[in-house]
């Protein structure tokens, strides 16, 4: 393993949020077979790259060097470097690295919201590289922004159905509805924020808020008011 995919490795993985650590991960496991592990390997190479020089600072000869493999050898898994670039940010989109992380713990639907804003913005601090290399190539390629939008509504869904579970308030479907809709704003909001907060590296943001838990309780805070008032709303409408 080279010293960039090493100290990926080292960078953040105890918290879960790594995307690197993960692919690293699955390019030891031995329950692979060595094609597939070579092929995370290539991958898990190319985004230690981008970390350290960015987009436009990497080509094919230095990540067939960071893997330990020949040139031929790169080719024989990908068409080139946007090839390698775009299946490396439909794994890091895709949900599977995700869902292989620790489960949720079995609380109230607000502190559930709560630690999953911490996470989900220390996954973004941990991972800017691949959403600033995202921002780059995804105007190009309209999946990417299906994936996203697959995703966010599939969470917006989540949250309501917790909310209503929580029995605070009966809600008709057209409230849940509204529900869904107000949680995608959130979810949208999130996402700016993170971006401006951790890919822009706002100064403002940094000096505000510059720990990131202050920076997701923050989030978390409009999530809160904005929901709560919203069941509160929906609630004396349909009755």
């Amino acid at each position: 393993m080279t010293k960039a995919t090493t100290e990926a490795a080292g960078d953040g993985g105890a918290t879960g949020e790594d995307f690197s650590s993960w692919l690293l991960e699955q390019a030891g496991s031995q329950a692979l077979p060595k094609r597939e592990r070579t092929r995370f390997q290539l991958l898990a190479s190319l985004s230690a790259l981008l970390k350290e020089r960015g987009v436009t600072g990497v080509a094919i000869g230095d990540i067939a060097a960071a893997s330990g493999v020949s040139r031929p050898t790169f080719y024989t898994y990908f068409n080139d470097l946007s090839d390698i670039l775009v299946q490396l940010l439909r794994e890091f989109s895709g949900m599977k690295w995700r869902e292989s992380r620790q489960p949720r713990r079995a609380e109230s639907v607000l502190a559930v919201i709560r630690d999953a804003n911490l996470r989900y913005c220390r996954m973004h601090e941990t991972n800017a590289h691949l959403y600033a290399a995202l921002e780059s190539v995804a105007p190009n390629l309209p999946e990417f922004a299906a994936m996203r939008h697959e995703m966010n509504t599939r969470l917006a869904r989540q949250v309501a159905k917790r909310l209503s579970a929580t029995g605070l308030v009966e809600l008709s479907r057209a409230s849940q509805e509204h529900m869904e809709a107000l949680t995608l704003m959130l979810i949208a909001m999130t996402e700016a924020a993170a971006r401006e907060r951790f890919t822009y590296a706002s100064e403002r943001l940094n000096a505000t808020l510059p720990r990131t838990e202050d920076f997701s309780s923050a989030i978390s805070d409009i999530w809160e008011r904005s929901l709560l008032a919203e069941m509160q709303l929906r609630s004396q409408q349909d009755y």
